[in-house]
């Protein structure tokens, strides 16, 4: 364990076992429509990566980069997006955190 960590919640086994157990969910329930993957940057990156190489359909992927801390270091609550992803009027995006928001376009 690195010395900065004090305690490993999830191990990499359990995080890759979940990653396929979502995969598997995943491809049953978008099996037939169009999936679009949005992770968000920069914390999600290897799990989300993981994710979509385990999902048995074709997809598309993008990234929302978002901030809720400003220039300081504790979180505001609101949340700023930086950079929104690419969708067109054939998906809809539904972002689930803290807060859920859902966009239907088209």
């Amino acid at each position: 364990m690195h010395q900065d960590v004090e305690q490993i919640l999830v191990t990499e086994e359990e995080l890759n076992k979940i990653a396929h157990r979502l995969a598997a969910q995943i491809t049953k329930d978008y099996e037939g429509k169009k999936l679009l993957l949005i992770g968000v940057l920069k914390g999600s990156i290897y799990f989300f990566t993981d994710l979509s190489r385990y999902i048995d359909l074709p997809c598309n992927i993008d990234f929302i980069q978002a901030s809720s801390y400003g220039s300081g270091t504790v979180s505001s609550g609101n949340i700023k997006i930086k950079k929104e992803p690419i969708i067109t009027s054939e998906f809809t995006l539904c972002i689930t955190g803290s807060a859920s928001v859902r966009l239907a376009l088209g």
